[in-house]
């Protein structure tokens, strides 16, 4: 197969933020990829303009104050050609826009030859030297201990730089001797304030050393000369002194100026405690002692003294350093964020109390705005001293105090991505949605995503319009461009208001001739200047001056259509067309029109004719109430020419027909929620329909409302249903020959439950939107076309680490750590984002993965004998944890550490309304989590995964076959891959059979049967016993789980195989399942794929292959070092996207008949070794034989076809396509259509080579396999084509060398071809 790889972002890519920057006419957020200015607007920050960086690694940031330049942004990148390039980007003082210019200098070589890119830049700061206007930037490396500074002098007029001047210093030869070859790293650095003004200039560095046995931090005193012209007569040399052993804690040395408290120098911060630090004194003087619950992460200056601090557990302080010093906590209304940046906003003369608005950046979770009040910043000197406690007269302890988080989410980050899984929603309608697990604790969420274009609402304060009006938009006249009214028809009531939307504030108006007091089927803007209303009694014509004419009916009308003149009124099972004369407005019948039932719905459209050269001619289109039928006749004819059967859809209730891409479709609205669309096409004179879609909209029925283009946007359908939906013209006007790809169906997020949609254009709300709110609020927005990634959250104060859907109930298993580091195990409702039940695990249980199964059971198997009964399994939730005994201590001061000692397998049912065994309590609370059982492993589990399962797989001999859907469990432990089948005794079969054996053996006067298990079965916590230490507190943890909940222990854990990974001992961190296939991905080595094979009942795990080849046909090297897999997700039955450390995605392919052919000569040894075993009176075969002999065989590998820089490595990969899907639909029940019956792969239900790749900044890519040849017919290797922003792409092939990389493609900013970088 020849094939190409498009992967493309489905995320906003500005979601993390490396730094905040305020000055007086907006704020600049800094991010990975751009800078961005915002501005205040009405009370809201709103981002108006970005700069997209060419290097996205922000090193510093400074205010400059000479030269007119306001701010000065730094960012650089590496890259093997020895060259780094800073990107100087500011604002000027009357500049609107932002600036850019790239600075290239090179790396010197001292000692190590360049920094390499796993080297990138940790810890940074910008300061000015003084008067000269230089710029000082130092950056460090992050895995080599390297410091490099620069000096430059930038100018705005013309926007220039003066040579760089740079000196470098590494501390990697101090690490090399005290830890002998130990890594090092610089975290933290700080100039001195005073010194950047002299000649002398000292930069201190807090530097963390890691050995082999050992590790300690330090804070070096640097002296830095730049004062040659020449680099390699400059340098950074010792300073006067250097503080070893600092506090451990320590993360953050910071440099404070002069201010009230007098204090100059530098802080070094910890958990524990804040020191002063200055290069004239080579003592530290402690400042304060402090308690932080977390480590110091970012401090910013606020006020005068004040300083606002920032840890690690989501605290934030202030830090007041006048004497005595004391340290303020801050109690917010709702968890707080992890700020990794903090920057102060002052506040405004409109916020009445407040002394400054503190912005948090987070790269976990949200970036929020927190407002501090001013009598906080502004008390007395005194105030910390009275509040010292009289037994603690030197230390100053944290008191509390309130804050308000006024913006929760300034910056909505799903950052970062630990886990997700994807569901169909509704199932079997081909809308898969995905559910990821983000954040940290405290500000963990669960995030319910999905594919769409978003409905803005601009103004929602609109009035409350109970009953459901239908909204309707008007123009004064049919001539203008913008609407005029907003009509309201009240069915329920009978009457009809008008809304005049003209100008800026909207009021109520009365039309002349209006007749309020009916409800309006039509309001409409004629030729002529007229305006029309369809009432249930009749047709009025209105101008300005009042009613001019009307035309009623015998019957009631229900329905009415227009088109140009033309008005068609539907009655009973009739419809009558009504000329309107446009000289006089008078109102005549020109036809009525018979149908055989009730209309249930009717358009009127004007559409070419077959030869172009004829005019356009009238088409009415109607559907049948009870045929389910629409029909498509033209006016000049006596009975239709086409029509369409919807009876598998639902009644149609909506119809309209539109041209996009220059073919015309017909689009119908159904009762069932379905829009069905085909494209109207001529044959030798006679109108056929082909090319027929459904889309599914809702549950109830549906509404379509012709939105016009305009400037920015091509003309679409909206479609309301209970979820709002965009149908319009696809992005590529290729249609592959099947034109139901000329349109792209588009889910609208913040579009549920919302009613009555128009299209409003207006000289102050253009191009927007009208309709009901859930609340039925009036309310007015914008549509957002972008097609990308959107969320509901739910807030959670725990890190979720694992997701899995369980499809029976709808419901979301979610596996999270609380900030006290307890395991909760719980459950959401997957489309509503409910919390439905939770569990906490006992102390010392700790939970590691998570999998839904479809398992046997006792009672699914009685029901399955029993006549006219189909098979039916049940679906549980299986959890994997350990339990963590008490370690013995020397040191008996120490508190009792822990250490994993048992691994654990727990089945939990979800019980919702109306399953069987429910109590009374659960039918309440709907839903809630009944532990069936816990067994022991042999071995700790770190991942789990399933398999489809096949004839004596179960431990049960009543088991149903593999077309029953039942699973097996397939578990990453250490260094192996356990396959296990469980057996669910949710009747206490067992149980009973056991208790009458026991009683017929007591009647008899026999002794009781031994109920132990067969070898290799295990009921409950009876397993795997042997050669555990401290089993009486493991039964204990256990015994009370069950003994909680009521239960008996009705689990049946069987271990079929398992098989040693090519990692050796590490742990199996990642599996991934596709059929029988299994791939293991190793803790940070390799990646093992292996097959579950059935074999007369007895289930093997087989070895396929391992390791990935570095080499190309020719025999040379595509790569330098060895590929660290962490995450892989399996394309199809031949290639595998994987995540590699630390952020590439690689494209691998297997060789399937390589794979075969070791298959095949491992069987016939084992063949052979059992035929020898078995001559010499041994019969036995261990069940790991395969897997002892894997990892000595001659094993396949897999070959690296191509990869990409993604940024941040991959967390998760599911097998999905998000948003909606086109299923086929024929025009005639039975009679489906060739082309659309093959509709592309790129639209298919749930086709095969579709990725989704999450990872752990918050983004997610949509990647997607092609036949490269049906494409173009001429590539002969596999490619790569990337597009979206910030990807960088290469491809290694039989025909390609290894330094052959492709042309990078970016959506907003276009980029050169780069180095790879993997």
């Amino acid at each position: 197969m020849t094939a190409t790889l498009f992967v493309r972002r489905f995320t906003d890519t500005d979601r993390i933020v490396q730094a905040f920057a305020a000055f007086p006419s907006a704020l600049l957020v800094v991010t990975e990829r751009s800078v961005q200015r915002w501005q205040e607007r009405e009370g809201e920050l709103v981002r108006f303009e970005d700069t997209h960086l060419a290097a996205p690694v922000l090193l510093a940031l400074t205010h400059l104050q000479q030269n007119n330049l306001t701010l000065l942004v730094i960012a650089g990148s590496n890259s093997h050609s020895g060259l780094r390039t800073y990107n100087l980007v500011w604002v000027g003082s009357s500049s609107q826009s932002l600036s850019q210019i790239p600075v290239t200098v090179p790396h010197l070589l001292n000692g190590g030859g360049v920094v390499k890119r796993e080297t990138m830049p940790q810890a940074s700061q910008a300061v000015l030297t003084g008067a000269s206007s230089d710029c000082l930037l130092c950056s460090a490396s992050l895995y080599q201990g390297w410091v490099h500074v620069m000096a430059m002098t930038p100018h705005p007029n013309p926007v220039s730089c003066n040579e760089v001047v740079t000196a470098l210093h590494s501390f990697c030869e101090e690490a090399a001797d005290q830890f002998q070859g130990g890594d090092c790293r610089v975290q933290s650095m700080a100039f001195e304030s005073t010194a950047v003004h002299q000649e002398t200039i000292f930069l201190m560095c807090l530097v963390s050393f890691t050995g082999f046995n050992h590790s300690c931090k330090e804070i070096h005193c640097l002296d830095v000369n730049l004062s040659q012209p020449d680099p390699l007569k400059n340098g950074i040399k010792a300073g006067p002194w250097v503080l070893r052993n600092v506090d451990p804690t320590t993360t953050l040395v910071h440099p404070i100026s002069s201010d009230d408290s007098n204090n100059k120098g530098v802080l070094a911060i910890s958990s524990h405690s804040i020191h002063l630090l200055s290069a004239a004194d080579a003592n530290s003087h402690p400042v304060l002692t402090c308690r932080l619950a977390g480590l110091p992460t970012a401090i910013v200056h606020l006020k005068g003294s004040m300083w606002a601090l920032a840890d690690s557990m989501a605290g934030l302080h202030l830090l007041d350093l006048r004497q005595p010093c004391s340290l303020l906590q801050l109690k917010p209304q709702i968890p707080l964020t992890v700020a990794h940046v903090l920057c102060c906003l002052p506040g405004s003369d409109a916020d009445i109390g407040v002394g400054a608005n503190l912005l948090l950046g987070s790269r976990t979770a949200n970036s929020q705005l927190v407002s501090l009040p001013a009598a906080l910043l502004n008390r007395p000197a005194d105030w910390s001293a009275s509040q010292l406690s009289a037994d603690q007269p030197h230390t100053s302890w944290q008191a509390s105090a309130s804050v308000t988080v006024q913006k929760p989410a300034v910056i909505d980050s799903a950052a970062a991505i630990h886990a997700a899984c994807v569901f169909q929603e509704p199932k079997g309608c081909g809308e898969w949605r995905m559910v990821m697990g983000c954040g940290v604790a405290p500000r963990g969420s669960l995030r319910l995503t999905h594919l769409a274009a978003k409905l803005s609402p601009t103004i929602s304060d609109g009035p409350c319009m109970p009953g459901g009006p239908r909204l309707m938009a008007l123009k004064a006249d049919w001539r203008q461009e913008h609407h005029a009214y907003l009509a309201f028809s009240f069915p329920s009531e009978g009457t009809t208001s008008v809304l005049d939307i003209q100008g800026t504030h909207f009021q109520p108006i009365h039309l002349p001739g209006l007749d309020p007091n009916s409800p309006s089927l039509l309001l409409e803007a004629l030729p002529g200047g007229w305006l029309i209303q369809v009432t249930p009694e009749e047709v009025r014509v209105l101008n300005n001056t009042g009613l001019i004419g009307a035309w009623g009916s015998a019957d009631t009308l229900s329905m009415a259509a227009s088109c140009g003149s033309l008005i068609a009124a539907a009655h009973g099972s009739s419809v009558t067309v009504i000329n309107i004369d446009a000289a006089t407005g008078e109102p005549n019948a020109t036809k009525t029109l018979h149908f055989s039932e009730q209309v249930s719905a009717v358009a009127l459209l004007k559409m070419p004719h077959a030869v172009a050269a004829e005019e356009p001619e009238h088409w009415l289109i109607v559907g049948l109430w009870t045929e389910d039928t629409v029909l498509l006749q033209r006016l000049s004819d006596d009975r239709h020419s086409c029509s369409l059967d919807c009876s598998d859809v639902g009644q149609p209730r909506s119809i309209l027909a539109a041209e996009m891409h220059g073919t015309w479709f017909l689009f119908v609205g159904t009762s069932q929620g379905w829009v069905v669309y085909h494209a109207i096409t001529w044959q030798a004179g006679k109108m056929q329909l082909e090319g027929g879609c459904k889309v599914h909209a809702g549950v109830s029925g549906v509404q379509l409302s012709y939105l016009p283009s305009h400037s920015s946007t091509s003309a679409c359908l909206y479609v309301q249903s209970s979820k709002a939906l965009l149908l319009r013209p696809a992005a590529s006007s290729k249609a592959s020959g099947n034109k139901a790809g000329l349109v792209e169906a588009v889910r609208m997020h913040g579009g549920d439950g919302v009613m009555g949609g128009v299209g409003v254009h207006t000289l102050d709300l253009p191009n927007s939107l009208a309709w009901l709110s859930p609340k039925e609020e009036l309310t007015f927005g914008d549509v957002d076309h972008t097609m990308q990634l959107r969320w509901f959250t739910l807030g959670l104060e725990d890190t979720p680490h694992c997701v899995a859907c369980h499809t029976t109930s709808g419901h979301v298993a979610v596996l999270s750590t609380s900030p006290s580091g307890a395991s909760w195990l719980r459950l959401v409702h997957a489309t509503t984002l409910t919390q439905v039940a939770a569990l906490q695990l006992g102390k010392g249980h700790t939970a590691t993965a998570i999998c839904c199964a479809r398992l046997p059971t006792s009672s699914v198997t009685a029901l399955h004998h029993l006549p006219g009964r189909p098979p039916a399994e049940k679906e549980f939730v299986v959890v994997a944890s350990y339990i963590s005994q008490p370690k013995a201590s020397q040191n008996s001061n120490a508190g009792p550490a822990r250490r994993p000692s048992q691994g654990l397998l727990s089945v939990f049912e979800v019980c919702t309304a109306g399953t069987a065994g429910q109590t009374a309590a659960a039918a309440n609370n709907r839903s809630q989590l009944r532990l069936h059982g816990t067994c022991r492993l042999q071995s700790l589990c770190y991942s789990l995964a399933t398999a489809p399962a096949c004839d004596g797989a179960t431990a049960t001999s009543k088991a149903r076959s593999s077309d029953s859907g039942l699973e097996v469990v397939v578990a990453g432990c250490e260094g192996e891959v356990h396959l296990y089948s469980l057996f669910i005794d949710d009747t206490a079969q067992a149980g009973r059979q056991a208790v009458a054996t026991a009683c017929q053996a007591l009647a008899q006067g026999e002794p009781l049967p031994d109920q132990g298990c067969a070898s290799g079965e295990a009921t409950g916590t009876n397993q795997g016993a042997s050669g555990r230490t401290n089993q009486s507190s493991t039964d204990n943890v256990l015994e009370t789980d069950l003994a909680s909940q009521g239960q008996i222990n009705t689990v049946r854990l069987q271990l079929l195989s398992k098989a040693t990974t090519a990692g050796g001992s590490s742990l199996v961190t990642s599996l991934s399942t596709l059929g029988t296939t299994v791939a293991a991905c190793s803790f940070m080595s390799s990646l093992s794929l292996f097959t579950t094979a059935w074999h007369e009942g007895k289930a093997s795990l087989e070895p396929l292959s391992a390791n990935i080849s570095l080499m190309t046909a020719q025999g040379d090297i595509q790569h330098d070092g060895p590929i660290q897999v962490q995450s892989a997700g399996m394309l199809n039955g031949q290639f595998l996207l994987t995540g590699a450390y630390p952020d590439g995605l690689l494209l691998l392919k297997r060789d399937v008949a390589q794979e075969e052919a070791a298959c095949q000569a491992r069987r016939s040894a084992q063949e052979k070794a059992l035929l020898e075993g078995t001559d010499r009176g041994n019969v036995s075969v261990p069940i790991s034989q395969a897997s002892q002999q894997a990892e000595e065989a001659d094993l396949p590998n897999m070959h690296l076809q191509a990869g990409c820089n993604i940024q941040h490595g991959a967390t998760s990969f599911c097998r999905a396509r998000l948003g909606v899907q086109r299923l086929p639909h024929a025009s005639h029940l039975g009679s489906l259509d060739a082309t659309a019956s093959h509709l592309d792969d790129a639209h298919s239900e749930m086709s095969d080579n579709h990725m989704l790749v999450t990872t752990s900044d918050g983004q997610v890519f949509a990647t997607s396999l092609v036949d490269a040849d049906r494409q173009t017919g001429q590539r002969e290797a596999l490619h790569t084509e990337i597009k979206a922003d910030g990807l960088e792409q290469f491809t290694w092939s039989s025909s390609l060398s290894a330094a052959s990389v492709m042309q990078m493609q970016q959506m907003d900013v276009a980029h050169c071809v780069k180095d790879c970088l993997l």
